[in-house]
């Protein structure tokens, strides 16, 4: 029992009792309209819930933070389940003095001062405290009152800066919007500003960014909690549930530690069915904060748009991991193999090709080999002179020996031959020189706004701080979006026609089976027809005539990302079939890029040819196609969809016409205001009716001890609404994925019945207590920091396996999880939640965010007695 000692300047009067009754409108509405008045001896409560919710209203009245200081149990017959509680204490967040903590040589020391002067303190010894006792009758009694405050100054102004105040605020609504605004890449200052703006500023807005940040930060905790890889595992069996063709594969290393992870969504897999031809690999794009490089697999749809065709995880970027990658992919597209391969100069990923696709055209990524042109060619003086000339040369060469008679020319003019990076790429000119590569269907990925298309495809998903669970939701999300860009694609080809700019029959033919995009290029293909004079014409048979055509030199604008004409010009030789009526050009755009070229709509204009063969018309680029992946729908999973938020935004999408039409009339408004106050009390006899029902049916024994049930609270927002924020702890599973197929792999999928841990982060901690500055006070000498094993006990004739070591003493490992180094055996983290090498083990710590911290082991016991929430 808790003995309080009173004032001797303070008058206790127990005769006069005066009874305050406790509305239900004023304890759900927090009594904002209504005065609180201060507490005072004698008052009485009909329970104990009355009691904090009384105080908790006058505390934000007057602008001070309250705590559960201290309560005091009684024995009700035999038994510890038996007590019930007798008194209990209220006091303002500022009672008592500040405590600090600190710890010398392992151990913790409590001390009054700071004498790092570094930390800060709430604590004032203030003397506000309300002190309430049970009677016999149930009732609770106002025993002890101080209502001055002193060394601080509270107004109720300042209710907005007390933490526990703030929380209330942020309503169900306010959290489903923050977590729609922040999953759809909107940060959280963002957020806060368009909070703001609703509430006509951000003087009416109580609660701050950080409250905003720690709900997202509670909400990773809560997905994370057993693990940033089984909260990934989830997600992906709740994909594959909604659709059986969702496709994911992963395997573990030593100890069970995620090693590496890939999946490909049922879209993207129909998708590659059709613009499966020519696949770009980019593992360039970012690295995550376990160091696991994000990659992906990308395509051209039929409108020049990118498409995703599957993403990975990866933790090494050797030839190994990736043979097992491009293994498994190609075994989710039914071992369907592309026309070309694109990647960036990785000795890895060819090594794997060659095992994996022997037969498939590899290729660099001409963007990434020029975006390297600064970095290992800045330092000479002569940089942007022979910069140009080489850029001219890479895209303007028709065959490999005019690249190599320039190439070599342009490096003896600049004095380039030491340059060993040069000397690399000249001898690797066939896997990445366009000459070399005439012929070959591309679709249009050798182009450098092809390659920074693909580097922008998840700009505003994911980040180097994305963790694992988050990557499938966000892929998803970029899939959905680049499909919601096709769709509205399909039908603005369906419904509008863009005007000719030129005569040629090729032309007209064009625009009526191909889709927008790709008749512009077409259209500037007719364009440029007007440069091209007509040299001379050969017959070499019969059938076959040769035209020799003479056209300007096309460059391209860095700034502008579109090419002019030049006045240099050169000859170009068109093949002519007089009978088949086929062509072939040098310049070979039909053969890489799909797109009949300028040339050859100018020989067919000097025969007069108005059909166009339908060898020249590709079906990949025609919009009068039904493709399959456009009916497949984008298997997109939320958690947080259940049965009662979707029917929660059914009643927002109803209601939000009636206010546009209310707000631009005052007596409208009146009408709605009135009518949703009659609507109110109509659903709370409703829903007091039915739990009415519920209580009747099921007994609740789930409480605090000699405590009256808490009054139900009227039904709002379903809980569910806050979008993850339930605290109701799942089972924790550790189910995966079949095993792999590729058996060459050392490290295969495990089986079902194997747990897997999350990869351990390469990059160590900020600070952990190991590696801390040391204060001047503090002996320069280390001690190793141990921890004695406690002995393990028969539990329900359960015990549990002795350990393997015979040691008592065992030096702590450090171990991981979710990322963050872990430093005591429990898995928690030892400068948050438990303390490493001393006796005092889990001891909490100051007050909180909510204001109900506790400063000593009696309030320690007292609140876990209690059994009451933060």
């Amino acid at each position: 029992m808790v003995e309080f000692v009173g004032n001797d300047n303070e008058d206790v009067i127990e005769d006069v009792i005066e009874e305050v009754h406790i509305t239900d409108d004023e304890e759900e509405n927090g009594a904002d309209d209504d005065v609180v008045s201060p507490p005072f001896v004698g008052m009485v409560f009909q329970s104990w819930e009355e009691v904090d919710t009384y105080y908790k209203r006058y505390g934000r009245q007057q602008g001070f933070g309250i705590l559960r200081a201290a309560g005091s149990y009684v024995q009700k017959g035999g038994g510890a389940k038996s007590k019930e509680l007798r008194g209990y204490l209220w006091k303002c967040e500022c009672y008592g003095r500040a405590v600090y903590r600190r710890r010398v040589e392992g151990k913790r020391v409590y001390s009054t001062r700071d004498e790092l002067g570094t930390k800060r303190s709430k604590k004032c010894d203030c003397p506000v405290l309300m002190y309430c006792n049970r009677t016999k009758d149930g009732e609770w009694v106002v025993k002890r009152a101080v209502n001055e405050h002193k060394n601080h100054c509270p107004t109720p102004r300042k209710s907005r800066y007390v933490p526990r105040y703030r929380q209330e605020d942020i309503t169900s609504l306010v959290k489903r919007k923050l977590f729609n605004d922040y999953n759809s890449g909107a940060n959280v200052p963002q957020i806060f500003n368009c909070l703001a703006s609703e509430r006509n500023g951000v003087e009416n807005v109580t609660f701050t960014k950080k409250d905003l940040q720690n709900i997202i930060a509670r909400d990773k905790a809560e997905k994370m909690k057993e693990g940033d890889w089984n909260a990934m595992w989830k997600y992906f069996k709740a994909m594959s549930t909604d659709n059986e063709n969702f496709f994911h594969k992963h395997r573990v290393g030593e100890d069970n530690i995620l090693k590496d992870v890939m999946w490909v969504d049922a879209r993207s897999r129909a998708a590659y069915e059709e613009f499966g031809d020519v696949v770009v690999f980019d593992s360039t794009y970012l690295t995550n904060e376990y160091d696991l490089p994000f990659s992906n697999f990308v395509g051209v749809n039929h409108h020049g748009q990118t498409i995703l065709l599957g993403c990975a995880l990866l933790s090494h970027e050797d030839s190994e991991t990736f043979e097992w990658l491009f293994t498994e992919w190609l075994s989710c597209m039914s071992n369907k193999k592309p026309i070309g391969f694109l990647t960036d100069q990785d000795a890895a990923m060819r090594k794997a090709l060659r095992e994996v696709m022997p037969d498939v055209r590899h290729r660099w990524c001409l963007w990434h080999i020029l975006t390297k042109f600064s970095h290992k060619l800045g330092k000479y003086n002569d940089y942007e002179l022979f910069k140009v000339e080489l850029h001219n040369v890479i895209y303007n060469s028709l065959t490999k020996n005019e690249f190599e008679v320039q190439w070599t020319d342009i490096i003896k003019k600049y004095k380039l031959e030491g340059e060993i990076w040069l000397a690399g790429l000249y001898h690797g000119r066939e896997m990445w020189v366009p000459a070399f590569m005439n012929g070959m269907f591309w679709a249009g990925m050798k182009s450098t706004q092809r390659s920074e298309s693909i580097n922008r495809f998840f700009d505003g998903f994911v980040d180097k701080h994305t963790r694992l669970f988050e990557f499938a939701p966000f892929y998803i999300k970029a899939v959905e979006s680049r499909a919601n860009d096709e769709q509205q694609a399909d039908a603005a080809d369906q419904r509008a026609v863009r005007p000719l700019a030129t005569q040629f029959s090729v032309e007209r033919a064009f625009r009526k089976v191909y889709t927008d995009a790709k008749f512009l290029e077409v259209q500037e293909q007719c364009n440029r027809v007007l440069y091209l004079t007509s040299l001379e014409t050969t017959m070499v048979s019969a059938e076959v005539a040769h035209h020799k055509l003479e056209d300007r030199v096309w460059v391209l604008c860095k700034e502008t990302r579109k090419e002019f004409s030049t006045k240099y010009r050169r000859n170009y030789i068109v093949q002519f079939n007089l009978e088949t009526k086929l062509a072939e050009c040098e310049c070979k755009l039909f053969g890489s890029d799909g797109i009949l070229c300028r040339h050859i709509i100018k020989v067919y204009d000097m025969h007069d040819i108005q059909d166009v063969p339908d060898v020249y018309i590709l079906r990949r680029w025609r919009k009068d196609v039904s493709r399959k992946h456009s009916r497949v729908k984008v298997v997109y999973h939320d958690p947080s969809k259940t049965e009662d938020v979707m029917k929660h935004d059914k009643l927002m999408l109803a209601y939000e016409p009636i206010s546009l039409k209310a707000s631009t009339n005052p007596e409208c408004i009146k009408i709605v205001m009135d009518t949703l106050k009659v609507l109110e009390k109509r659903l709370d006899q409703q829903l007091i009716g039915v739990e009415d029902m519920d209580a009747d049916e099921t007994q609740d024994d789930v409480g605090t001890p000699g405590l009256s049930q808490t009054n139900k609270k009227r039904a709002t927002t379903p809980k569910s609404v806050t979008n993850g924020c339930s605290q109701t702890k799942n089972k924790r599973t550790t189910k995966s994925t079949p095993k792999s197929v590729n058996k060459r792999n050392k490290c295969a999928t495990p089986p079902d019945n194997v747990k897997v841990n999350d990869p351990v982060a390469r990059n160590k901690p900020h600070r952990t207590p190991s590696c801390r500055h040391r204060s001047c006070v503090e002996p320069k000498k280390k001690t190793p920091i141990r921890r004695r094993r406690s002995k393990t006990n028969d539990v329900a004739g359960c015990s549990q396996e002795p350990p393997t070591q015979g040691a008592d003493d065992v030096e702590l490992t450090h171990t991981s999880a979710g990322g963050i180094e872990m430093l005591s055996q429990d898995g928690s983290v030892g400068y948050f939640t438990s303390i490493v090498g001393g006796d005092d083990v889990g001891d909490v710590g100051d007050v909180g965010d909510d204001g109900l911290g506790l400063d000593n082991v009696d309030d320690l016991l007292c609140r876990n007695s209690l059994g009451w929430d933060k």
